[in-house]
């Protein structure tokens, strides 16, 4: 049981507000990327998704720090190349990057369990957000699930995420089934992340 109220965090920590989300018998709808026509912000050819292992670790780190220095992603940030490696060799894990003209534009990374598989990495680098381009790599993890007989597909999001982030999960398909919060050291303040990274979240360090 947690009583109810108002808690304040001393500094250089954050509380994270989090909501889990998921859908049954996940099935790919065909979609197709956006036409990007070779406009700016956009490749001129259309994306492919390539599986990465444990040769790509320094791929998979570009990525990770690209996408998600604007979310406050830093549970990666402090690991080697060797351990980025060797995560990526797991046999649990289904790691890809989104290629467009040659360039990394997005990453799709799930770990899959005896109770199904968790997205537990999912976006694009900042030029090609909120571009059309999330539901086609959504659509790519549908179909890497059904494709490995899996029957649930969950993720989480949370506060210091895209403002549109549930809308678009749940456009997907996806459903809300439970909410809590984290608290963490703020990474900007531990030298995970510079201290302008995601500055719709509030850096209070005394």
């Amino acid at each position: 049981m947690h009583a109810n109220g108002y808690v304040q965090l001393p500094p250089g920590k954050l509380a994270n507000s989090v909501i889990w989300l998921e859908v049954l018998g996940p099935k790919p709808r065909g979609v197709a990327p956006p036409e990007s026509g070779g406009s700016a912000g956009s490749p001129a050819a259309s994306p492919a998704l390539v599986r990465l292992g444990a040769a790509d670790a320094a791929l998979f780190r570009q990525l990770y720090r690209d996408i998600g220095r604007d979310w406050l992603w830093a549970g990666l940030t402090g690991k080697s190349e060797q351990e980025i490696a060797a995560r990526l060799a797991r046999p649990d894990i289904l790691s890809f990057a989104a290629m467009a003209a040659g360039a990394p534009i997005g990453m799709l990374d799930i770990e899959t369990t005896d109770a199904g598989a968790e997205i537990v990495y999912f976006g694009f680098t900042p030029a090609f957000v909120g571009k059309g381009w999330g539901a086609w790599l959504m659509d790519q993890a549908k179909r890497t699930a059904a494709e490995a007989g899996i029957s649930r597909l969950w993720l989480h999001t949370c506060n210091f995420d895209h403002p549109r982030a549930v809308d678009f999960y749940r456009r997907q398909g996806f459903r809300i089934y439970a909410v809590g919060y984290e608290i963490m050291d703020d990474p900007r303040l531990v030298g995970l992340l510079p201290r302008d990274a995601a500055p719709h979240v509030p850096l209070i360090d005394g």
